[in-house]
């Protein structure tokens, strides 16, 4: 740290510098709205209808057979989540503190399609949300929904974004992962409607069976608080209000206040952003932290 930059600070601990505060936090559970599996062995048949699995290309079922790669979409509905949080700290006044994901897993399925073993898997947030489920199963396969054939339609990987890599356990019981908060993730969240994540191995060795939604479904534990400054009009958080307090304002006219964080530019607190946003920050320029 730069020597000025030490003096800034220690002159602002002695003016009263009031550090941002954090609400109680809320948490939200949401279960999953959506789920399939794709397998590399049957690439134009749909499993909509079946439990969830990974698996790598080493790991081999009760008999002892390989079979083929799997991967599985999980999507959830995030419109009531924020409404929930909405409620809790005013609308859009709240980010996301921490995501988890719960899944139950079945250590020794016993149908030939899928393989045991454990290792590890990668969870992706990915952009595509509009796919088909379908209702196919082991036992009566359809093409109602997506397929294997499918997935590389449904992955970007200039877009989607990896939000950490797990293990499982090879045993009876529910796992839950902490999730990166990674921008494209929390601000799905944070802008409600459907989120998408794709699970797919990440080491051969797994065989990771778990329930759908037709039995104990996935389910996300969202975590959101609230980050305010004790100074009205700071509208970027610098701890003090002038021109560019009025630039962030400027650039957010008339957008939605519950996206990203429009929300700091309604500082007037009405849930818009427009002129009267300006005016109130115009008359407190050059307010700063300890004032």
């Amino acid at each position: 740290m730069r020597k000025g930059t030490e003096i800034v600070l220690v002159v602002l601990a002695v003016a009263g510098f009031v550090a941002p505060c954090f609400a109680d936090p809320a948490s939200v559970q949401v279960n999953a709205s959506a789920d399939v599996l794709v397998r590399s062995m049957d690439p134009d048949h749909n499993y909509g209808g079946a439990a969830l699995a990974v698996s790598g290309s080493e790991s081999v079922n009760a008999n002892g057979d390989q079979m083929g790669l799997i991967d599985s979409f999980i999507r959830f509905d995030m419109s009531g989540a924020v409404s929930s949080f909405d409620a809790v700290f005013g609308t859009g006044q709240w980010r996301v503190a921490k995501a988890q994901m719960s899944l139950v897993e079945q250590g020794a399925p016993n149908n030939p399609i899928y393989n045991r073993g454990v290792g590890l898997f990668e969870t992706r947030w990915i952009a595509a949300d509009e796919w088909i489920e379908g209702t196919g199963t082991p036992k009566q396969l359809t093409t109602d929904g997506i397929t294997y054939a499918d997935e590389a339609s449904l992955l970007n990987p200039s877009v989607d974004t990896p939000i950490g890599t797990f293990a499982n356990s090879g045993a009876d019981g529910t796992l839950t992962f902490d999730l990166t908060l990674a921008d494209a993730f929390a601000a799905n969240i944070k802008a409600g409607g459907l989120l998408t994540l794709f699970l797919t191995a990440a080491s051969d060795s797994i065989g990771f069976q778990f329930n759908s939604i037709d039995n104990t479904a996935p389910m996300l534990e969202i975590t959101a608080d609230t980050l305010t400054w004790p100074i009205p009009g700071d509208a970027n958080m610098s701890c003090k209000v002038d021109i560019l307090d009025l630039i962030f304002i400027r650039n957010r006219l008339n957008q939605d206040v519950t996206s990203g964080d429009n929300w700091q530019a309604d500082v007037n607190g009405d849930g818009r952003i427009n002129i009267l946003d300006l005016i109130y920050t115009r008359n407190r320029l050059n307010a700063t932290c300890g004032q």
